[in-house]
Formats: structure tokens, C-alpha cells, sequence
């Protein structure tokens, strides 16, 4: 069941389900989902341990356990895989066009516009550069 069990409840779990089939071991984690749910503070982890396996769920709360996280909307993903693919193909795959970059279909044709998205890659591009800095000034000063 989990893989590295860390804890002493995650031992108790692998061992008490050890010899059990797949069936039981469904039915006592969809009581602990329906725990989960129970909890008004906790709706929408119980919407995340459905789609994950529990090693990935326990990593999960491990990692985030008491603190709230905040996801992103669909269309802020989509802005930024758009973004850096943008950003690939101008800074690494060397295409500077923005006529080019257009034909590229990566953005919708109606909402591409060639300024908007100039200062989004010079706004990107300097965040990245900072970032380099930030992490070779952090070097020099571990040395």
C-alpha cells in the first residue's frame, strides 16, 4: 500500500492490509475518503486523495500538512505553458519573428498581440535572470 511508510499509523495501515485483497483495501480507503469528507475544512482534499494514490496523497499532506494552498485557475496554467513555449522558441529555439512565433498557433490568433506579449517574454526574462543571480550570489556566499 505505501511505499516508504514513515510513520507509525502508515506501518499499522501496510501491515494491517498486508495479506488483504484489493477489494478491502477499496473499501477502507473509500471510508477514510468518506472521513475525510466529513470534515468541512477538508472538501476539497477529499476531491484530491480521489484522483491520487494514497502514497502520493500522504507525501502530499506530509508536505502541506496545516498550511493552505492556493491553485491556480485553468486559464493562468494555460497563460503560462503558453508563455514559456513562447519563451522557448524565442530565447532557445532562436525564433525573434513574432510573425513566426504567430505561425506557431500558440496562442489563438484574436488574442495575440505582438506588444503584449514583448513585454510578458521581457518581464519573464528578467525574472529569470534575477533568479540566476539570486542562485550564483547563493553560491558564493556557501563557499
Amino acid at each position: 500500500m505505501i511505499e516508504d511508510p514513515n510513520e507509525l499509523w502508515e506501518k499499522r495501515l501496510n501491515s494491517l492490509f498486508a495479506k488483504k485483497d484489493k477489494t478491502e483495501v477499496e473499501k477502507f480507503l473509500d471510508i477514510v475518503s468518506i472521513i475525510i469528507y466529513m470534515d468541512d475544512k477538508c472538501k476539497d482534499i477529499s476531491d484530491l486523495y480521489s484522483i491520487v494514490d494514497i502514497d502520493n496523497f500522504v507525501k502530499i499532506v506530509n508536505l502541506f500538512s496545516g498550511r493552505t494552498i492556493h491553485f491556480p485557475e485553468k486559464k493562468d496554467i494555460k497563460d503560462s505553458i503558453e508563455l514559456a513555449l513562447l519563451f522557448y522558441y524565442k530565447n532557445i529555439q532562436k525564433i525573434t519573428s513574432y510573425k513566426d512565433l504567430k505561425g506557431l498557433n500558440i496562442i489563438d490568433e484574436k488574442d495575440f498581440s505582438s506588444i503584449s506579449i514583448g513585454k510578458r517574454l521581457n518581464k519573464l526574462n528578467e525574472q529569470i535572470q534575477d533568479k540566476l543571480l539570486q542562485a550564483f550570489l547563493e553560491l558564493e556566499d556557501g563557499k
